[in-house]
């Protein structure tokens, strides 16, 4: 009887486990907020002949020396703090560039987390746009 109590016992916590874990992670994946996508120049281009926001996240500086014509110039470590400027674009492909892709990563973050769907980083940044054109 002892042995029929434990055995019970033992398929009732394994149901109990599986049960409770599983729903967990799908509703942590549903929670997820989508990611940005690494586009290359040529994927950059081609997605600037739709309407969009281009978000160009280097420095006054670097802008300065060279741009991508109609590019909004916010430097990355302003974004948080200036991205009621850009809500507009919330439901746009915005494609953001700096000079060679980590800033941009970065700032492509920001804008997802801050509720932006369509979000395109050009991968090898400026740099290589530069080689591509």
């Amino acid at each position: 009887m002892k042995l029929k109590i434990t055995a019970f016992l033992t398929v009732l916590l394994a149901v109990l486990l599986v049960g409770c874990t599983a729903p967990a992670a799908e509703t942590a994946e549903a929670d997820l907020p989508a990611a940005f996508e690494n586009v290359s120049p040529e994927g950059f281009e081609s997605l600037m002949k739709e309407e969009h926001l281009l978000l160009d996240v280097r420095t006054q500086e670097e802008y300065d020396v060279g741009h991508i014509a109609d590019a909004v110039l916010i430097p990355v470590d302003e974004l948080p703090d200036r991205i009621s400027e850009i809500e507009a674009y919330q439901d746009m492909p915005v494609l953001v560039y700096c000079r060679s892709g980590n800033r941009s990563a970065v700032a492509s973050g920001i804008l997802v987390d801050a509720g932006f769907n369509q979000v395109y980083n050009l991968l090898g940044g400026f740099n290589a746009w530069q080689v591509y054109k």
